[in-house]
């Protein structure tokens, strides 16, 4: 990080320069490359030209940046603890980063609580602050009081969980009335009717490591740890050797356990990814825009795999996207995106990502984000390519069927409208764990070539699989001929079949015309 005149910094990423205007809405990194380029290479724009393009005031600060960084002028290194924004530092300065104001409220022995404004809401921010504690015995009472009051005004909450020593403080305060009961508590009711944004930075350890699993999106940053109980425990309890991002390291949450909903580079990085996980929960609604990329052709072949999130990408507005869990159950994708400008959920199955089969870990993935867009209002669209649930004994021993039947019971008490797209294959009890006819959609579309039906191809014939080895190639492709044939008609169960080019017209027409609803309930953890 380098210090530039008037106060501004530049932090020089592999990916480009980042410049951060404390002026401006405190510290908001700012793209200037389309500025750089303009004074380098002296293309007939000016810089302020370049600055009303992108929304910006090109006051001399901000010409003196641009020099600098097209002429290749030397940067001095900043000394200001706030511009790194790093792990150790005091929160109050990361949370300013990406605050437009900030207002303590109260500390006390490392535990804060503060307001802040993003986007012109009010936010709740509590967490800890190491470096507030100073020996002092630490007070949940400041955290529980905030979190009261952000219930009774309805305002969103981010915790900023640094770790804090929990040794200094009393064991009958922490077990009395306003103690870890009560902040677990307190955080329970909040679940569902405000949105809850945790952002972990460091380690959390022993009762501490409860709290993310409480809200409603866990972004971590590299290097960040959730454990129940830390290496030392480990060791002494049990006598293994243990490293903490083994135990609870941020891989680990991402791809294992599901804790992780967004997985950042950097803790600064994870401020701005809770200030955009705000707007998608509150349904902050933007100008419509065209598709960022090109419609991926979907192949008529059920068994070519095909990438469903490209697929996406080509139906919904350019611009923001939030995938959650991306790397958890990578065969089913949760995410949030916008359709005419208005926030929606999206459940896709993956065929890249094994054959787009439902298993434990899929369904619980996606019962835990519909209930997170039910308790928030956001309606929701599946999109199906599977052939069912996954079976066998590594299946049912991750009980499959009681995380299928959640999913269903998820689904049948959504309040939210809901539309089911069959993309290309919606088999066996796969059709309706995406929603399909039953559980009360707003409509079933599908594109032409969609197969659906409780049975899939092989089914039809006992002992298909057998028979398509034991055939020569011309009889094997008489009987995949019989096996197609014998698809039931996607017209007799859905609402409207609709190519392909078509589909997002045809959501945004739907959506457009629901009501808005929602049934107020705890969004309960994975």
């Amino acid at each position: 990080m380098y210090r530039l005149a008037r106060g501004l910094f530049v932090d020089l990423r592999p990916d480009g320069p980042r410049v951060w205007v404390p002026s401006r809405r405190a510290l908001i990194p700012l793209d200037v490359d389309s500025l750089a380029l303009a004074t380098r290479f002296g293309d007939g724009s000016s810089i302020d030209d370049a600055a009303e393009a992108a929304g910006l005031e090109a006051d001399a600060a901000l010409h003196e940046v641009v020099e600098a960084l097209a002429t290749g002028g030397v940067l001095e290194p900043a000394d200001a603890p706030v511009a790194s924004i790093a792990p150790g530092e005091p929160v109050q300065a990361r949370v300013a980063a990406v605050a437009d104001r900030l207002a303590t409220r109260h500390a006390a022995g490392g535990v804060f609580a503060a307001d802040a404004t993003f986007d012109d809401r009010d936010v709740v921010f509590v967490g800890f602050d190491p470096a507030l504690q100073a020996g002092a015995s630490p007070s949940l009472d400041v955290m529980i009081g905030a979190l009261e009051d952000a219930l009774a005004r309805a305002r969103p909450v981010v915790y900023m969980l640094d770790n804090l020593d929990m040794g200094g403080a009393p064991a009958s305060e922490l077990a009395g009335p306003r103690g870890m009961g009560a902040l677990y508590a307190t955080m329970a009711r909040l679940s569902g009717r405000v949105p809850q944004i945790a952002v972990v930075t460091r380690t959390l350890s022993r009762p501490m490591s409860f709290l993310p699993a409480l809200t409603d999106v866990v972004i971590m940053s590299e290097g960040a740890r959730v454990h129940l109980g830390d290496p030392a425990a480990v060791r002494e309890f049990t006598g293994r050797e243990i490293d903490g991002d083994e135990l609870g390291g941020v891989t680990l949450h991402a791809t294992r356990t599901g804790l992780c909903d967004v997985r950042c580079e950097t803790p600064a990085d994870a401020l701005v990814a809770a200030r955009a996980a705000i707007r998608w929960l509150l349904r902050t609604p933007l100008p419509a825009q065209a598709p960022a990329e090109p419609l991926v052709e979907v192949p008529d072949d059920l068994s070519t795999a095909f990438s469903m999130r490209a697929f996406v990408r080509g139906i919904v507005d350019g611009g923001e996207l939030l995938e959650l869990k991306a790397q958890f159950a990578p065969e089913l994708a949760t995410m949030f995106a916008r359709l005419d400008g208005r926030v929606i959920g999206i459940i896709a199955n993956d065929s890249d990502q094994l054959g787009g089969i439902i298993t434990a870990d899929a369904a619980r993935k996606a019962s835990r984000f519909l209930s997170l867009c039910d308790a928030h209002g956001i309606p929701f669209v599946a999109l199906a390519d599977t052939p069912g649930f996954q079976i066998g004994p590594v299946s049912e021993r991750r009980a499959i069927v009681a995380e299928g039947a959640r999913l269903f019971t998820t689904l049948a008490e959504a309040a939210v409208p809901h539309v089911t797209v069959v993309v290309r294959k919606a088999h066996t009890a796969g059709l309706y764990a995406m929603g399909g006819p039953g559980f009360a959609p707003h409509a079933v579309l599908a594109l032409p070539a969609a197969s659906i039906g409780i049975l899939g191809e092989r089914a039809v014939i006992a002992g298909a699989g057998a028979l398509e080895k034991a055939l020569d190639e011309h009889d094997r492709d008489r009987l995949r001929g019989y096996m197609r044939a014998a698809r039931p008609d996607p017209r007799a169960l859905v609402d409207e079949v609709v190519a392909a080019d078509q589909l997002r017209a045809a959501l945004v027409t739907r959506f457009a015309a629901m009501q808005p609803s929602r049934r107020q309930h705890a969004v309960y953890p994975l």
